[in-house]
């Protein structure tokens, strides 16, 4: 009997992608300190620690965790990857949120996903019932609008992969740009913790509230 094309695509197409795209990001150098987290065992590379996701909205790896409890301190990774894990149902923001809360200020944050709307990726999500239970792709634009809401900057969107076809082929992730591409990368930066520096003596800023009574509406504001 002939493989449903959703166990194809997670058990043989899946993890080769993921690895070529890795390699992608790497672009011939060591991608340094970084935390991935995809749908599917990882080969560990370098500096890379590798989470899975498994059943009952846990990771696994080196460590076990909730999807939405990550053990790791605030901005503890310079680089977070995130490949194809925001379009597995029943994720969401709780992950991207942790993913953003370990990320170190000034780090990146990279997600790889499916383009919805690509014509291979519309065409296998219309006509395969089994796979739409198992993929719920998210456009790109609206990942940016939401990395945006919860505090990243400089959003970079790129396609990558194929034309038309229905799945992404290994080997084929170099070509980017143009319309109908199944794959694409967002990037982004965590804006700096700091932003204005510290002063060392305060300073004290008076506010008047118009229509109101000097007594009501001055306010003394320190500012460190």
């Amino acid at each position: 009997m002939r493989e449903p094309e959703s166990s194809a695509w997670r058990d043989a197409i899946l993890p080769r992608l993921i690895e070529d795209e890795w390699a992608l990001l790497a672009d011939g150098a060591s991608p340094g300190r970084s935390l991935r987290i995809a749908p599917c065992a990882l080969v560990s590379s370098g500096q890379a620690l590798g989470l899975h996701a498994v059943p009952d909205a846990r990771l696994a790896g080196p460590l076990v965790c909730a999807e939405d409890a990550l053990p790791f301190e605030d901005g503890a990774w310079p680089r977070v990857v995130l490949q194809h894990v925001i379009e597995k149902p029943g994720v969401g923001r709780a992950l991207l949120a942790e993913a953003v809360r370990v990320l170190a200020p000034g780090g990146e944050l990279v997600v790889f996903g499916l383009d919805p709307f690509a014509p291979g990726v519309l065409v296998r999500w219309l006509s395969d019932s089994r796979w739409r239970r198992e993929i719920a792709p998210v456009p790109p634009h609206r990942l940016a609008h939401v990395v945006g809401l919860i505090g990243l900057a400089r959003v970079t969107i790129e396609a990558r992969g194929p034309r038309w076809r229905p799945w992404p082929v290994v080997g084929e992730l170099a070509p980017a740009g143009g319309w109908g591409r199944c794959l694409y990368v967002l990037r982004a930066r965590k804006l700096e913790a700091r932003l204005i520096p510290r002063r060392r003596t305060l300073e004290r800023v008076e506010v008047r509230a118009p229509g109101l009574a000097p007594s009501a509406g001055r306010r003394a504001l320190e500012v460190a």
